[in-house]
């Protein structure tokens, strides 16, 4: 057994026992080593009431090393439970003389042995003596007779709760040195499966009843996971571990598995208590049963031990589904009530092809909850992306204590089968994250970034860091704080986006827009893995949106002026910046819209990644909210067109002073865009509208709300639907936009943000 310092005895880690045995007995009867356990003989009335023989003299020496960590703690991980204070030793039969009754041998064990105290540090000489500071070798005088011995040896606390036990036999030998070992078993209380699927889920608890869901014939390992009834952790490698059993089997069937109803291959591995999963047709769903039961680890017919409470039987579903198609669309939503207050979130899927937006099956992610609301997976969703695997990112918002929102991943699997599981992350840093970035591993000429697999939010929450970063090792992982951005006066995070690797920027590095606070001073840096910034400095860059130009490589950097303690209009602009290194590849390109006036660009903004001519959208702000379309050639910006105008105010019924409804709120200056996303490779656009009527409480949306699908390449072939836009000034219908709708999706909810697998 295994133990640590006295100050930490409290907090031991919890293990089988294990202990090696040192016995010293004079010179008294002899015996032989047994391999089953006798059972005590019939009472006689005639036999002595008590034993009367010989004593061989036996001391036990129990080992107890420290704790360790990482990859030693998986070498050595023979601990003892830290609410251990006792050790029970129970004679259950004998061969020695005047031992056959049932009467006798309890007499022997109230006499002779019966409870040792357990107290590291301590010297005990009835006990368990454990001097010292550890690794503790603990001594324990047992009175044995000599002859075949059948021992009980558990350990408990001082309520006789028993955490480990063993029952063997053992050979007393007279007058010889006897080194005797054993291993207690652990005493399960509670059982935890704990799956891996292959994607960004990770680690995540299997549910009983529940459902895990896989992509294809990829395999899902789960890896079991077991405490005492003291809620100490029990190592699944150490000696005295369960026998963990799946639909029946015990092993793995020689690395061949076996062939389960519903095509499931099964493989169990005792060593490390895991057991893997595959749905050999790729399709469809199986059940699955876990037990575990005490192990009889030195093969006697009985150890003595039942566990104290029945972990039972965990039984789940495993389905397979298809990986994530292509031209799949999902969006996250923001539920609202009358007042405009949100209630929760959503996230829709759909299918986008020649004829429009078509639901997906299923239609929905819904929240699923982990430890709580304030950590549900998806319950208000600000920004999406897939990541390479087809798995869904999803920075979720909150506003603050208990719920400051987190970073969730959706497996491509729980996508397709509906299933809902998910990775929930939060580092402590993160406080209501709006926007998020990838950086995609494939290589440019491929769509990519060269990038590392990593993700970075920003938080919108004032606070400490503005940008937060996780990197996929195998799972998302909260990366070094090195790779976070840290802003005085609580300041907040703007925008991100990805950065291919190059000779400066290293594989990924991410351009992120911050302002420092209360005096919003905006800043765009170039952070790289490392923690070192490469600083874009402008003084005209004030509140900045990004977006990456994929075809010119470069970034663009759109200031809107009026995000700061006093608007200044003057830093309304784009400008195009080169990063590797860092240079201005622009002058300050100015927004116009066709009301007049100033117009700045408040964004969202979006860029195409085509390969071929490079589209830049981005909201501005005239007369009301509008959209602009431009080509950029590297050096220039040239408009596309009109500006399409979602105004304020209802066209055809009477006025901007008394509108039948009016978008983005009752304020005028608030983006009405929620959202801006090329869709993949092309010069498709999708636009995220709000648009609301009435007042609060009854504030409603319309039927001009929802998701817009835009060629920007072509000129329209067919009149504008829903909010076709007019004038907000003059109320006066604007003239036919140069860009082209294809398709509307009427929304009840708020549209956030988008993600789209081409």
């Amino acid at each position: 057994m295994v133990l640590m310092n006295r100050p930490l005895r409290k907090r031991l880690p919890f293990s089988a026992l294990a202990i090696a045995a040192a016995v010293s007995l004079p010179a008294c009867g002899g015996g032989s080593r047994g391999s089953a356990l006798p059972e005590p003989a019939p009472a006689s009335s005639s036999a002595p009431a008590s034993y009367t023989g010989a004593l061989a003299d036996t001391k036990f020496t129990i080992t107890i090393p420290l704790p360790k960590t990482g990859s030693a703690a998986a070498r050595s991980p023979q601990y003892v439970s830290a609410s251990t204070t006792q050790l029970r030793f129970t004679l259950v039969s004998a061969t020695a003389p005047g031992l056959s009754t049932a009467g006798q041998i309890n007499s022997f064990n109230t006499t002779n042995l019966g409870v040792k105290a357990v107290t590291l540090g301590n010297t005990n000489a009835s006990g368990a003596n454990c001097p010292g500071s550890g690794p503790w070798t603990c001594t324990i005088p047992v009175r044995l007779p000599p002859g075949t011995d059948n021992v009980r040896i558990s350990a408990e606390n001082s309520s006789n709760v028993v955490y480990a036990e063993q029952q063997q036999t053992f050979s007393v030998v007279a007058g010889s040195q006897n080194n005797l070992t054993t291993v207690l078993d652990a005493n399960v209380n509670t059982m935890t499966l704990n799956v891996t699927s292959g994607f960004c889920s990770g680690t995540y608890n299997v549910v009983n009843s529940g459902t895990v869901a896989t992509v294809g014939t990829q395999t899902v390992s789960v890896q079991a996971a077991y405490k005492d009834s003291a809620g100490n952790v029990i190592p699944t490698n150490a000696p005295g571990r369960p026998v963990l059993t799946v639909n029946g089997h015990t092993d793995d069937n020689g690395g061949g598995g076996y062939s389960d109803p519903g095509n499931l291959n099964v493989k169990v591995t005792q060593s490390t208590q895991s057991f893997s999963l595959q749905k050999t047709d790729g399709t469809g769903s199986a059940s699955v049963a876990v037990t575990v039961a005490p192990p009889n680890t030195n093969s006697s017919p009985n150890d003595g031990l039942s566990f104290a409470t029945t972990p039972g039987t965990t039984n789940f579903t495993l389905t397979s589904g298809s990986a994530v198609g292509s031209n799949f669309l999902a969006d996250a939503e923001l539920i609202l009530d009358g007042n405009a207050n949100p209630t929760g979130g959503v996230i829709h899927f759909w299918t986008i092809n020649g004829t429009g937006f078509h639901a997906g099956s299923p239609s929905s992610l819904t929240a699923t909850p982990v430890a709580g609301p304030a950590n549900s997976d998806v319950d208000f969703p600000n920004d999406l992306l897939f990541d390479g695997n087809s798995d869904l990112l999803i920075a979720n918002g909150g506003s603050g204590s208990p719920d400051f929102g987190n970073f969730s991943c959706v497996p491509a699997g729980s996508i397709t089968t509906g299933a809902n599981n998910a990775t929930v992350l939060s580092n402590g840093t993160l406080d209501d994250p709006t926007h998020l970035a990838f950086s995609d591993p494939r290589t440019p000429a491929n769509g990519g970034f060269s990038g590392d697999s990593s993700v970075a939010l920003t938080n919108s929450a004032a606070g400490t860091y503005a940008e937060v970063q996780f990197v996929l090792n195998g799972t998302y992982t909260a990366a070094p704080t090195s790779r976070d951005i840290v802003r005085s006066g609580n300041g907040g995070g703007i925008s991100v986006v990805a950065v291919p690797a190059s000779a400066t920027n290293p594989s990924g590095s991410y351009a992120v827009s911050t302002y420092d606070g209360p005096s919003r001073t905006s800043k765009v840096e170039i952070i790289h893995p490392d923690g070192s910034i490469a600083a874009i400095t402008d003084p005209l860059i004030a509140h900045a949106v990004l977006a990456w130009d994929a075809t010119n490589n470069e970034l663009i950097v759109a200031s809107d002026g009026r995000s700061l303690p006093t608007s200044d209009y003057t830093k309304s602009n784009i400008q195009l910046w080169r990063v590797n290194p860092v240079s201005k590849a622009s002058g300050n390109i100015a927004t116009n819209t066709d009301d007049g006036g100033v117009s700045p660009p408040v964004g969202p903004i979006a860029a195409s990644a085509t390969g071929g001519t490079t589209y830049v959208a981005v909201q501005v702000l005239g007369g009301s909210e509008e959209l602009n379309v431009y080509t950029s050639n590297g050096t220039t910006l040239t408009q596309v067109g009109k500006s399409l105008d979602y105004g304020a105010s209802d066209c055809a019924s009477g006025g901007g002073s008394n509108p039948n409804y009016y978008y983005g709120g009752s304020s005028v200056n608030q983006n009405i865009i929620t959202a801006l996303r090329f869709l993949g490779a092309t010069n498709t656009l999708l636009v995220a509208l709000e648009s609301e009527q009435g007042a609060p409480p009854n504030l409603t949306r319309t039927t001009a709300n929802g998701m817009y699908l835009y060629d920007v390449s072509q000129t329209p072939s067919q009149p504008q639907t829903g909010a076709r836009g007019c004038d907000a000034i003059d109320d006066v219908p604007l003239g036919t936009p140069t860009i082209n709708q294809t398709f509307f999706q009427v929304m009840s909810n708020r549209v956030l943000g988008a993600a789209y697998k081409p």
